[in-house]
């Protein structure tokens, strides 16, 4: 709607500055006309009185000597400062006899606003959109959908019955989730990954501390049975350097890190070895 009524503003100023220019020309030419049928009325006593101060001269007044003067007329007493003036007046209002119809068109020509198209009634079986220059719609469009809209056939009445629900079905109970089976718990009677020699060898060889705070951590499980971890920790324990050693790994910021994240605790510990700038941690 605000758009419709900034273009109806726009057309009714635009009609209104049109008709003030209209009207200032037309006073301009009433004007001219008057002046120049003033000057036409003045100038034709003039040429009446020319011709008449000017008659035929008799011809005993030329046969007489120039040496008599001749007595000057009361029409030659007239100043001839006025025959002079009427002159150029008559030359001037010559232009002025043209009509004042051509005058007038010739002036507003320029200023004629153009013709708008009458809008044109689409037929009904016809598509038509909306004209839309610049997002603003016309008035033409306007029209021509509004009558497209009433000559429109009316569509099928939609059903308004009320459809029965259909019971909706209770959802399937989920299924419980399988337990996941224990890291530390024994697959098979194979469970022995590694020697215990060798758990026993990598013992010996740890130093409490002795790694100086390598920056990575990583926690090497050896895969013992049962039976095989409790004769290791009676072997460990009876040299007594076995508590230091889990001490000193659950004292370590890092190593309690990477004992959490693999689901291990200081007391499954038994060895350390760095390896580059990695300390493997054991556990059984």
């Amino acid at each position: 709607m605000a758009t419709m009524h900034s273009y109806a503003l726009r057309m009714a100023s635009l009609v209104l500055v049109s008709a003030f220019a209209f009207g200032a020309i037309a006073a301009v030419a009433i004007v001219r006309l008057q002046d120049g049928e003033d000057e036409a009325a003045e100038t034709e006593p003039g040429v009446t009185e020319i011709a008449a101060v000017e008659p035929d001269a008799p011809a005993d007044v030329i046969d007489e000597p120039v040496s008599a003067p001749v007595p000057p007329s009361s029409q030659e007493e007239d100043p001839p400062a006025d025959t002079a003036v009427l002159e150029p007046a008559v030359v001037e209002a010559a232009p002025a006899a043209a009509p004042p119809e051509d005058l007038f068109r010739q002036s507003f020509v320029s200023l004629a606003p153009e013709p708008e198209p009458e809008p044109v009634a689409a037929a009904p079986e016809l598509q038509r959109w909306l004209d839309l220059p610049g997002m603003t719609p016309s008035l033409d469009g306007l029209l021509v959908e509004g009558l497209e809209v009433a000559l429109a056939d009316p569509g099928e009445p939609l059903d308004d019955t009320p459809t029965t629900a259909q019971p909706v079905s209770e959802p399937e109970p989920e299924p419980e989730p399988e337990p996941e089976p224990d890291a530390t718990a024994v697959i098979d009677e194979n469970c022995d990954a590694a020697s215990p020699d060798w758990a026993m060898f990598l013992f010996d060889n740890t130093v409490p501390g002795g790694w100086d705070r390598v920056p990575n951590v990583r926690v090497v499980p050896m895969g013992f049975c049962t039976d095989t971890r409790q004769q290791l920790e009676s072997r460990m324990q009876a040299s007594g350097r076995l508590g230091s050693l889990r001490g000193a790994a659950a004292a370590d910021q890092l190593v309690s890190l990477a004992l959490s994240r693999a689901s291990r605790g200081p007391n499954d510990v038994f060895a350390m070895a760095t390896e580059g700038s990695v300390l493997n941690v054991y556990v059984y």
